[in-house]
């Protein structure tokens, strides 16, 4: 990773994984030189949660239908490097049981 880079890592839900809970916690490391200005969860591309601040590590619960999701986790350093991680999770389903094919970005 270059000096600059913001690297994101999704530590929880795991990808792929049935959550069985409509509060789910997403638990994200955040590895950057540079101090974070702010991160953004996303559910299916519709922003669930801003934070400011220079966070390296989050736990953040949000509110989810049953159903299945795309989680995407956007995190902004102080020099506007963008870095983001993503993970598909089914919430009291399997990850892949809807009728509805993933997009995918």
């Amino acid at each position: 990773a270059s000096a600059d880079s913001v690297v994101v890592s999704i530590k929880s839900p795991s990808d792929h994984s049935q959550v069985s809970s409509n509060d789910v916690k997403i638990e994200v490391k955040i590895t950057s030189e540079d101090s974070i200005k702010n991160i953004k969860i996303y559910a299916n591309d519709s922003e669930k949660k801003s934070l400011d601040g220079d966070k390296k590590e989050i736990s953040e619960t949000i509110h989810l239908d049953d159903g299945t999701y795309n989680i995407k986790v956007v995190a902004t350093n102080s020099k506007d490097k963008q870095g983001q991680a993503g993970i598909s999770i089914g919430v009291n389903r399997a990850w892949d049981s809807s009728g509805l094919s993933p997009t995918t970005p």
